[in-house]
């Protein structure tokens, strides 16, 4: 596996400066073997751990309804998508693997 942090533990992009406009939901992504997102890590205390609904491993199907293996580079696409204004939300499309049927699950950005 190929492993890509998409965000960090407090929700922000790896190598960027503190940005009070912007966050994530603490998940961070590798890609596999076939080209997928897999969850890689889920961060303590963070939105995606609070709903309990997301594991590691789980494959994303999309963002928010949109495809995001459509982009030359879903991992750029992805960190666009993802990062945003503390308490918007955002919708994922996650499958479980064996699964398949993805479920929407709706989180919101926290704060750091």
């Amino acid at each position: 596996l190929h492993r890509v942090a998409v965000a960090d533990t407090a929700g922000r992009e790896p190598g960027k400066a503190d940005d009070d406009s912007s966050t994530g939901v603490g998940l961070q992504f590798e890609h596999d073997t076939q080209g997928y997102l897999r969850v890689l890590k889920i961060a303590a205390g963070g939105p995606a751990e609070r709903c309990g609904m997301i594991d590691v491993g789980d494959v994303l199907v999309d963002i928010s309804g949109q495809n995001i293996y459509v982009h030359d580079d879903p991992l750029k696409a992805l960190r666009g998508m993802i990062l945003g204004k503390v308490g918007t939300v955002i919708e994922f499309g996650l499958q479980k693997p064996g699964s398949g049927q993805a479920k929407q699950i709706k989180l919101r950005r926290a704060e750091r």
